[in-house]
């Protein structure tokens, strides 16, 4: 095994957990570092190896994978234990954006490795043995090392089982597309346009668990189904009536308004208005009041009593 074998994981959550597996799985010796009160440290287990909390580094690369906006002052209080010339990886370009940290920590070479999945798939995709897509970029590293440390970013996204790319991409614009699809899709439109559907067919009498299977379950097959055909193919495999009803649901639902609050979310990532709201929010806050608000709605309660009956 070469130093370059070995890898350093900050944080134990979930993008941190697959990691740590699959680089393992890859034949990888992989550090975790843990604060000294972190409620994960009794979690890490052989092969894991437990690194001390400013504890000499030896070099090994080191996977940021700790909340975005911890990741400024964790590099802070770590930077006298870290060598010169150390490789950072992070899996999202906001932290390297926002807190400028190829300025704040010169000595380190910052790069940017993000796989395109969250962490639950990281891990499936790489045991499935199905295409994980993913991105970095070296922009921030000196053009000296630039060739050295990207072929190193290479192997190691295969170790992690990146096998759709990675793909070459600026550090901002994986920042920006990656918030944008977040608030305009991802995490807002599908699940909100779920819920709201799933209580007006139950407002008229429609079975919870029929709203569910067409307002839940079925998001996720006619999702994989336009990922893995395209749209051509789905547009073809679908029904009439559903090809019918996808067209009159566009021009209703997808108007000049729609249109236009989206690009005020984009507009308010490329001036950094997002950051700074961001950076006031108490984002533990924010979850438990989303996971209540979703547990007191009839949706959730259905959610959570369909996924204890499923087989």
């Amino acid at each position: 095994m070469t130093a370059e074998n070995h890898i350093v994981v900050m944080g134990y959550g979930n993008q941190a957990r697959a990691w740590c597996a699959n680089l393992v799985d890859s034949g990888w010796t992989v550090h975790v570092l843990l604060r000294h009160d972190s409620s994960s440290r009794d979690k890490i287990k052989a092969p894991l190896k437990l690194v001390d909390w400013q504890a000499p580094m030896q070099g090994h690369p080191i996977a940021m994978l700790v909340p975005d906006h911890e990741i400024a002052g964790a590099l802070a209080s770590m930077s006298a234990f870290i060598p010169v010339g150390t490789v950072i990886y992070y899996a999202h370009g906001f932290a390297m954006t926002e807190s400028s940290l190829n300025k704040a920590f010169p000595q380190f070479h910052h790069v940017l490795l993000a796989p395109k999945a969250i962490g639950t798939e990281v891990r499936a995709t790489y045991v499935d043995r199905r295409a994980l897509g993913g991105v970095y970029s070296v922009e921030a590293v000196d053009l000296s090392e630039r060739a050295r440390i990207e072929a190193l970013t290479l192997k190691t996204a295969r170790a992690l089982g990146i096998t759709w790319g990675p793909y070459a991409v600026g550090v901002k614009q994986e920042m920006e597309a990656d918030l944008f699809s977040e608030q305009a899709v991802l995490c807002s439109v599908i699940p909100e346009a779920c819920r709201l559907s799933f209580n007006m067919l139950i407002e008229k009498g429609i079975p919870p668990e029929l709203a569910y299977f067409e307002l839940w379950h079925e998001v996720g097959l006619i999702v994989r189904t336009m990922v893995d055909k395209g749209p051509e193919a789905f547009f073809h495999l679908i029904s009439p009536n559903a090809l019918i009803g996808a067209e009159k649901g566009r021009q209703l639902l997808c108007d000049e308004h729609f249109t236009r609050n989206m690009k005020s979310l984009l507009t308010d990532i490329e001036s950094g208005a997002f950051a700074k709201e961001a950076a006031g929010v108490d984002v533990e806050k924010l979850r438990a009041e989303t996971v209540a608000r979703w547990q007191q709605d009839a949706f959730g309660r259905t959610i959570d009593r369909m996924q204890k009956d499923r087989p």
